[in-house]
Parts: C-alpha cells; structure tokens; sequence
C-alpha cells in the first residue's frame, strides 16, 4: 500500500500472541510479536519487520466464541530496509476477522491496516492473516 509498495513486493509474515478478556468483560486484550519479510523490486536486499503490538479485540456477538470481531491497537515497529537502514517507529493499527470455533482449537482469518510513521513517508501494510488458535 502507499508508497511501500513502490519498492517492495508481497511477503510473509509469522507471529505469535497471548490474548485473554478480564473476568466479566466482552473484550479481549492481545499482545502479539511479528515479524514480516518483503523482497526488494530492484533487486536490493530483502526489507524486513518485526512488530510488537498491543491490541483490543471486540467481539460482534458477545455470547458465541465464534463469529465477527473487530481489532485495533498500537504498536513499536523495527524496520530494516535493504540490510543498510534501520529504525524503530510507533503505529497503529486497525481491521475486523471472523473467527471459527471446532473444539478446544479455533481458526481466524483477519485483515488489519497497519499504519507506521516511518522517517520521511509512512509506511502502510494491510496483511491478511490465517490462524489457529489453541
């Protein structure tokens, strides 16, 4: 997105959280950590990012463990760009998922806009995720 994708390709991203709703209430706080990897379109080094993100999660149906959910939080974000520039920038981020209950596990997929205020032009990403949850 933005001006990112003038310069970089597709990636990956591989992350991890731990997620749990205080007693009595509908939301649900997540602290995750990514990292993501993108090749260059010229041909330089890969650009890579490892993102610590805390966000609130609010389910669209409070009595159903599955279903619609909406998500939104902040970030520290360590940018490597072409093994040359790195830096650290805050964020934040915003986007919706549906997740699937099958017993003790459960599967999401997820969309979120992510927002990093980069020196000189921010950096936008909207990576669309897949996940098991157990």
């Amino acid at each position: 997105m933005g001006d990112f994708s003038t310069t970089d390709q597709a990636g990956f991203s591989v992350s991890g959280f731990l997620q749990g709703a205080p007693y009595g209430s509908t939301l649900i706080w997540r602290g995750e950590i990514a990292y993501s990897g993108f090749s260059a379109k010229n041909g330089a080094p890969s650009d890579n990012l490892t993102s610590f993100l805390g966000s609130v999660l609010v389910p669209l149906q409070s009595a159903n463990p599955s279903g619609p959910y909406i998500i939104g939080g902040i970030g520290l974000h360590h940018m490597s760009f072409s093994g040359v520039v790195s830096e650290n920038d805050f964020g934040f981020n915003f986007g919706g998922g549906v997740r699937f209950q099958a017993g003790d596990m459960a599967t999401f997929v997820e969309v979120r806009y992510h927002y990093i205020a980069t020196s000189g032009v921010s950096t936008q990403i909207l990576p669309i995720t897949f996940g098991v949850v157990f």
